[in-house]
């Protein structure tokens, strides 16, 4: 049996970008925070951010980081840039992304509690308005008025969800903790572009004009 090296592959420019092990209390205080308020939980269906372990200045802490989340041995000297998490109220999930020697990217789950919220990435979902209603009638809301039908997390796909959050924190201009919000967070419409499920990821692309098929 040929066994193929991957190689974990952190963020392409590292510029501070995610949580590094010196705010590992106050980030775990703000992402306990927004999917418990009373207010803005509500509101929030994703929180995600990268995680830097503590570094070459401390290899004990490195090692029983990677044992706990399950990355082999023989990846600790590759694994020291860290690994991705996404927090919902449905679970947490972590990480990495690795570069394989033939090249492209590949996404491996490393440690998981309760539901990987970002498990579903059909990028088909929810493709037509009677899906849409049919989703928001299942998530409590009209099943018949599209301005009113509003989807829950748990009806919902998210595309592309590691390659999407990954090249997020590729950029070093990338926050602490990034939120994708629920369809209805800002209280006007269905939803705003901005968040990382299917509703929202997708654009419609109209052709009009003569040589144009029906």
């Amino acid at each position: 049996m040929t066994t193929v090296e991957q190689r974990i592959a952190g963020p392409e420019r590292a510029g501070g970008q995610g949580l590094d092990h010196h705010q590992e209390e106050s980030g775990n205080r703000a992402i306990v925070a927004l999917l418990n308020d009373p207010v803005r939980s509500d509101q929030v269906d994703l929180a995600m951010t990268y995680r830097r372990d503590a570094g070459d200045g401390a290899p004990l802490l490195r090692q029983a980081q990677h044992e706990r989340i399950g990355i082999p041995q023989d990846e600790w000297e590759e694994s020291h840039t860290g690994w991705y998490e996404v927090w919902s109220k449905r679970g947490m999930m972590r990480f990495v992304r690795s570069l394989a020697p033939a090249g492209g990217y590949g996404y491996r789950v490393i440690d998981q509690v309760g539901d990987n919220p970002i498990a579903d990435q059909d990028p088909t979902a929810l493709s037509t308005k009677a899906e849409e209603l049919e989703a928001a009638a299942r998530s409590g809301f009209s099943g018949t008025d599209p301005a009113k039908a509003f989807i829950e997390p748990e009806q919902m796909s998210y595309p592309l969800g590691y390659e999407r959050i990954a090249q997020l924190f590729d950029s070093p201009n990338a926050p602490d903790i990034v939120i994708s919000p629920k369809s209805y967070a800002f209280g006007r419409q269905p939803g705003q572009h901005g968040a990382l499920d299917v509703v929202q990821s997708r654009a419609p692309l109209v052709f009009s004009g003569p040589g144009v098929g029906k």
